[in-house]
């Protein structure tokens, strides 16, 4: 079989170079596996602090010749792994990619945080915060320290 562009055997060579493209990019993703989780566990260690960098993504990124922002990036999809077992095995295979994992951890991120608020029929409102139990504390303590501090002001009817 030929075309007017393309001989049989030009056309299996063209192949092979898909076939090594897929090899290589699968080789790719599996290879960001290592640095990206490498990333995240020297973030929580002690050494960035002892050479009192900024940050770990501060004191990583000129080493690894990267940007702080990709190496701030790489840490929090490190850390976020850590409670994702099937997308984390699956990304250490080579079987997602680096940029599908991101996608993952964004979608969950987004799906794991919600704001509402409603006013009851006596006149109060109700705001429900759903977030991750690390930031909620945070936001806790802030929310309590601003009630507990502020008085609340009479109304015009004694009330």
């Amino acid at each position: 079989m030929t075309t007017d562009f393309l001989t049989r055997a030009e056309l299996i060579e063209h192949r092979q170079g898909a076939r090594h493209l897929i090899d290589t990019g699968r080789h790719w993703a599996k290879a960001h596996h290592d640095p990206i989780i490498g990333c995240a566990d020297f973030a929580d260690g002690p050494v960035w602090i002892v050479d009192c960098a900024r940050s770990a993504a501060h004191w990583l990124a000129p080493r690894l010749d990267l940007e702080v922002c990709t190496v701030r990036n790489w840490i929090r999809v490190g850390r976020a792994l850590r409670g994702l077992h099937a997308s984390a095995d699956a990304f250490q295979a080579g079987q997602i990619s680096c940029a599908k994992t991101r996608a993952v951890i964004h979608n969950r991120h987004v799906a794991s945080r919600s704001y509402e608020t409603r006013t009851d029929p006596d006149g109060t409102t109700v705001t429900t915060i759903r977030q991750p139990a690390g930031d909620a504390a945070k936001l806790n303590a802030a929310v309590e320290a601003e009630l507990m501090c502020t008085r609340p002001v009479r109304e015009p009817s004694g009330d």
